[in-house]
């Protein structure tokens, strides 16, 4: 120490041995760093750089998952494919199907090996193992026997010979299932029919514990019918109509248009005494801002349109269009279909003399489901009644009107993105009121009109976020009032 040099079986010096004094420690020696021709030209991710878990990012968008194979319209009246499982529903029974079309079951699942607990020591209590969880028992999904928990069975110092097993979970068993709420008295038939009412009456009296209510994608898809499932949104729509004739037949475009009413004025009839002549044709664009906001099965909407009409015989007009306001309402929700109703009011803003509006109040009452034909189909309806309220007391009527639409997945692109074609058939059935004829002049008797009109769409999806599509509706009827319309939508759902 302190330059003294030791022999090897030698003594300490002197110094050595009086002195209490630590001794000095000497340089530390760091690891020389490779050379970059000595590192291995491997990429590493950023994320393996942390000592964290690795999650990767995920995305803002999530993709629409694939609709559960679940039931159907065609399973409902037996034209399913034979070969598709069914989902098997706790305590279901199969005495009802028909003997040619037997249940297809899926594959039961293999047993959950579950460990034996570790018995853990209360403190200050006695050295003998204690268990911290009260005994508690659970229902096997697949039956009503009682099974016991494997986390309170008895402490034992020995293992039991063999895992404990427990059955695996049935389908629809993610929520909890109680034995009080599984189908009492099964239904019993032996005819198609029966069979028929049998699947009916099990999807919507005992629907899949695992059903979770969301927005779907095939069941808001149409153009011309209105959706069943409140949701917060904003809609921007373009409506193109050509060829349009009758627009004050019972005050549903424009007021009284013969000139005694609040519609547009008619030009002055060229010799004295000639008869008033309604519009023959008439062209017009009508850009709309939608907005709704929604809690659970309740929503409120508004809607304020921008109109732009070219008439031939009366005078050109634009401006801000009547503004509607109504509440949406979810009424039943199963996974087999879903009904709601809508209740709508227009509230008289356009200038009714230039034909931008109707001038006066409008109430309608609708009523909308969307049923789910297959794994990649839907079906939506609507039936609505149209009221006017405070117009002319014998050109304005109510109108019956109803919407049907079929939509199909046609391809899916990538995932969560579905293009989805719809074909629909709209229909309004004129319950009264008068109109203003081209040929044969003013108060012309509507009731018992009906205007029909087809027409294909198209839709896509981006996730569950954005879509854009354009449907058209082409008039089949003589006495209609557009005879073609295209409709331009895009819409921002969050």
């Amino acid at each position: 120490l302190y330059g003294s040099a030791v022999q090897p079986g030698g003594d300490l010096p002197d110094s050595a041995a009086v002195t209490n004094e630590p001794p000095v420690p000497g340089p530390v020696k760091r690891p020389t760093p490779p050379t970059p021709a000595e590192v291995p030209r491997t990429l590493v991710p950023r994320i393996e750089s942390f000592d964290g878990p690795k999650v990767p990012p995920q995305p803002r968008l999530q993709p629409i998952p694939p609709p559960a194979p679940r039931i159907t319209v065609l399973d409902v009246i037996g034209l399913g494919p034979a070969d598709e499982a069914v989902p098997p529903r706790p305590n279901a029974t199969d005495s009802w199907l028909p003997p040619d079309r037997p249940r297809v079951l899926p594959p039961v699942p293999a047993p959950v090996e579950l460990p034996h607990p570790v018995p853990r020591s209360v403190p200050n209590s006695s050295p003998a193992p204690a268990l911290l969880k009260p005994p508690t028992t659970v229902v096997s999904p697949w039956a009503h026997e009682a099974l016991p928990d494997p986390q309170t069975l008895p402490p034992t110092s020995a293992p039991l010979p063999g895992p404990i097993i427990a059955p695996a979970p049935a389908y629809g068993a993610t929520g909890a299932v109680k034995p009080e709420e599984l189908p009492k008295h099964p239904w019993e038939a032996h005819t198609q029919i029966g069979w028929m009412l049998g699947r009916l009456y099990e999807n919507v009296c005992t629907p899949y514990p695992d059903y979770q209510p969301r927005w779907q994608p095939l069941a808001d898809a149409a153009f011309f019918v209105d959706a069943v499932r409140p949701q917060n949104e904003v809609r921007l729509r373009w409506d193109g109509g050509g060829n349009a004739n009758l627009p004050d037949r019972a005050e549903y475009f424009w007021g009284r248009a013969d000139g005694k009413g609040h519609g547009p004025k008619p030009p002055p009839p060229t010799q004295p005494g000639a008869v008033v002549k309604g519009e023959s044709s008439l062209s017009y664009h009508d850009f709309s801002l939608y907005g709704e906001a929604a809690l659970e099965n309740t929503g409120v909407f508004i809607e304020a349109p921008f109109r732009v009409l070219n008439p031939e015989m009366y005078p050109n007009a634009a401006g801000f269009s009547d503004l509607n306001t109504g509440t949406r309402t979810l009424l039943f929700d199963c996974d087999l279909f879903q009904i709601g109703f809508i209740f709508r009011a227009y509230a008289p803003t356009g200038n009714a003399g230039r034909g931008l509006g109707t001038g006066h109040v409008s109430l309608e009452p609708a009523l909308v489901f969307s049923v789910k034909l297959t794994a990649d189909g839907y079906v939506q309806g609507e039936l609505a009644e149209w009221i006017p309220l405070g117009g002319d007391a014998d050109y304005m009527g109510t109108i019956l009107h109803f919407h049907l639409s079929v939509n199909e997945v046609l391809f899916r692109p990538a995932p969560g993105m579905p293009v989805v074609g719809t074909f629909e058939v709209n229909g309004w059935r004129y319950q009264g009121g008068q109109f203003t004829d081209p040929v044969h002049g003013p108060a012309q008797h509507a009731g018992g009109n009906t205007s029909v009109s087809v027409g294909p769409g198209l839709r896509f999806f981006l996730y569950e976020t954005l879509d854009f599509g354009v449907g058209t509706e082409l008039a089949v009827t003589e006495r209609h009032f557009a005879e073609r319309l295209l409709r331009t939508e895009l819409r921002l759902r969050f």
